[in-house]
């Protein structure tokens, strides 16, 4: 019994059991792909949750989850092969119409 309380203590057996419940800054950068300064800048603009103890920042697992549900982006659909491609007009830039409807240079304010 004795041993296998002290197989629970060791560092490996504790992260196979399952996500923790927060993670220093450096281990959500790893779980994330995030650098730490972008999760810095997130926790300061108050887009990702942290609690602090002591001197300490962790981040729980369920605000990185929150993070990362937020900004999920639906797959676009595959393209069609197939499908014809329509052609775009052809312009050429200097279109007389264009040139003579621009609106007047302005002079400078006083920040330019």
């Amino acid at each position: 019994m004795a041993e296998r309380s002290q197989d629970l203590m060791q560092p490996s057996n504790r992260s196979s059991a399952g996500p923790h419940l927060a993670y220093s800054l450096e281990e959500a950068s790893e779980l994330t792909a995030l650098s730490v300064r972008s999760l810095r800048y997130l926790v300061r603009g108050g887009r990702l949750g942290y609690v602090r103890l002591g001197r300490r920042v962790l981040i729980p697992h369920a605000s990185l989850e929150v993070l990362l549900k937020q900004h999920y982006c639906r797959p676009c659909t595959p393209l069609d092969a197939e499908a014809p491609i329509r052609p775009r007009k052809a312009s050429s830039g200097h279109d007389n119409e264009t040139a003579n409807s621009k609106a007047p240079i302005e002079e400078p304010g006083p920040f330019g």
